[in-house]
């Protein structure tokens, strides 16, 4: 074997450790991931429950509570408020619903 041949062997073998090492690391890496949206999954499922609880116990009119996860996506802090505040819809409030207003106040037709 000539010593280009060595060389270029040597090189595959460094080449081929490195591969190794990299796949390694990718999987650790991988499952380090995995585990973090594991917990941050169960995490969120304790927090929902407990806030779920909270929510339950106490009259959301007599405290300000935080948001929670749906109502940040869905409601400004105005909104939020405001419908915080309100009372529950009624069937008297269902049944006396003027559905053409209604339907042309969400699609912004005035």
């Amino acid at each position: 074997m000539n010593d280009r041949e060595a060389r270029r062997q040597e090189i595959m073998r460094d080449l081929a450790v490195r591969f190794k090492t990299s796949s390694e690391i990718m999987r650790l890496i991988a499952r380090r991931i995995g585990e973090a949206a594991e917990s941050h999954e169960s995490n969120r499922r304790r927090f929902e429950r407990a806030e779920t609880a909270l929510r339950k116990s106490v009259d959301p009119r007599s405290v300000a509570l935080p948001f929670s996860y749906r109502e940040y996506i869905e409601f400004n802090a105005e909104e939020f408020e405001r419908f915080r505040t309100m009372d529950p819809v009624t069937d008297a409030d269902i049944e006396n619903i003027d559905w053409e207003r209604f339907s042309k106040d969400l699609l912004g037709l005035q």
